[in-house]
């Protein structure tokens, strides 16, 4: 029985450390763990998700939020002090 095919089997360490193996997470990343909701009533395990933080586009994103913030409060202001 070949691990790699068996449904709900572990990944071998092979595919993850071997030779061949191609690494996907080169820069600044960030790891979380937690536990997924049970499947058919039976608790799941722990699960890692990793999040790749590439610069540039965190400062992309941090900037369309300042900007989306700024138009929001700038819009609440004029029709808190607007006068009638």
């Amino acid at each position: 029985m070949n691990p790699s095919t068996t449904p709900g089997a572990a990944v071998p360490l092979g595919a993850i450390a071997g030779p061949d193996a191609v690494s996907l997470i080169n820069g600044a990343s960030l790891d979380f763990l937690a536990r997924p909701g049970k499947v058919d009533g039976v608790v799941q395990g722990w699960e890692v998700t990793t999040l790749r933080l590439v610069p540039p586009v965190l400062l992309a994103e941090a900037q369309l939020m300042a900007v989306t913030h700024a138009a929001m409060f700038s819009l609440a202001a004029y029709r808190h002090f607007e006068k009638d």
